[in-house]
């Protein structure tokens, strides 16, 4: 069933690329991976990205 293939809710990489001003594409591909959950280290990768 689809349901079990959809997330639901708030998904804090989602939350960090708006706050980020970023498009969400580095968010979709988070989730695609086994570090799914790993919000620290997305963050820190975000704000590596935007010193450069």
């Amino acid at each position: 069933m689809y349901r079990e293939k959809i997330e639901w809710g708030d998904l804090l990489s989602y939350a960090i690329t708006g706050m980020s001003n970023e498009h969400p594409r580095e968010a979709r591909a988070l989730r695609k991976t086994e570090e799914k959950d790993n919000y620290l280290k997305f963050y820190e990768s975000m704000s590596a990205m935007e010193i450069s």
